[in-house]
């Protein structure tokens, strides 16, 4: 621990309380994050914001992973850093209904490209690296809507960093000879024309490209199989009920694990083919192990 400076020490044990990790899980930061901090620290240009992506299925830990790399630039660098996750751009409920009317009936489900408001992050990017205010969005998946504007962060750059963490951030578009075999029973029986897989592809490979291009840095963590994804996101809807409790807010709308296991569905195709390329395209990849525990940190260069 003495690799730490104090500040950053007090602030890395408060998150690992927040965040409900064992306390020895500040071994990982230390054997991973922290490299992985100094590594991206090395590739910041001075007087210049530095776009960060960090990718990874759901309830592998990308949200976790982005606040400790920002505690620690922050803490051990003095970098001024944004963190925004890109389910706060979802689309607002009524436009993914309209979208379910005129494109396909499973765009009603947040997640897949399509379901993000991509103008807004790019309009995020810009204002970072001004002195303006501006604000962020917070989508209340409790509610499976965009909270109220009043509730949105407020901030003012500018920043040094960027980072923008989410499971479909930073990944390609597939082949158009991949679309054609449905993945699983969601694709089969919902999507028999695949008309929505044809749209989620369009839109990776046109404006989610063009975001995802202004990236500097691709952070990856890489789960053993999609397999592993259906328990770690059981886990992390069970955190956002025990949060909302907490809270003493509403848990009626929180998903069942049989409403969890038909969502990832929307998702299986993309995380299967992040998991494939993935380790080529990160500039880091943090690998896991079934246990949900890293096991490597690779660096391309």
């Amino acid at each position: 621990m003495s690799s730490l400076k104090p500040a950053t020490l007090a602030a890395v044990s408060q998150l690992i309380d927040q965040q409900r990790l064992p306390a020895e899980f500040i071994n990982s930061v230390l054997e991973f994050y922290l490299p992985l901090a100094i590594g991206l620290n090395s590739q910041l240009e001075n007087h210049q914001l530095t776009k960060v992506g960090v990718q990874g299925s759901q309830g592998s830990g990308k949200s976790t992973c982005a606040e400790f790399i920002k505690i620690l630039l922050q803490h051990e660098f003095d970098k001024r850093v944004l963190v925004a996750s890109i389910d706060d751009f979802y689309l607002t409920k009524l436009e993914r209904e309209t979208m379910a009317r005129e494109v396909h009936p499973l765009f009603a489900t947040r997640g897949v490209p399509g379901t993000h408001d991509v103008r807004m992050i790019q309009t995020m990017f810009e204002l970072a690296a001004t002195s303006q205010t501006f604000s962020v969005p917070i989508f209340d998946k409790s509610v499976d809507d965009r909270a109220p504007s009043s509730q949105w962060q407020q901030l003012t750059g500018p920043f040094d960093v960027v980072i923008l963490e989410g499971w479909c951030v930073g990944i390609d578009a597939e082949p158009d000879s991949a679309l054609a075999m449905p993945k699983n029973q969601l694709e089969r029986l919902e999507d028999v024309d695949f008309i929505w897989r044809k749209s989620v592809n369009r839109a990776l490979s046109e404006e989610y490209a063009e975001l995802f291009a202004r990236l500097d840095v691709l952070v990856a963590l890489q789960a053993p199989s999609f397999a592993c994804v259906y328990g770690w996101r059981l886990l992390q809807e069970q955190k956002m009920i025990d949060r909302l409790q907490a809270q003493g807010r509403d848990v009626s709308q929180a998903q069942t694990p049989a409403q969890i296991e038909r969502f990832i569905s929307h998702y299986q195709r993309l995380t299967e083919h992040a998991l494939a390329t993935m380790p080529q395209r990160a500039d880091w990849l943090l690998t896991l192990n079934n246990n949900h525990q890293f096991e490597s940190l690779r660096s391309k260069s």
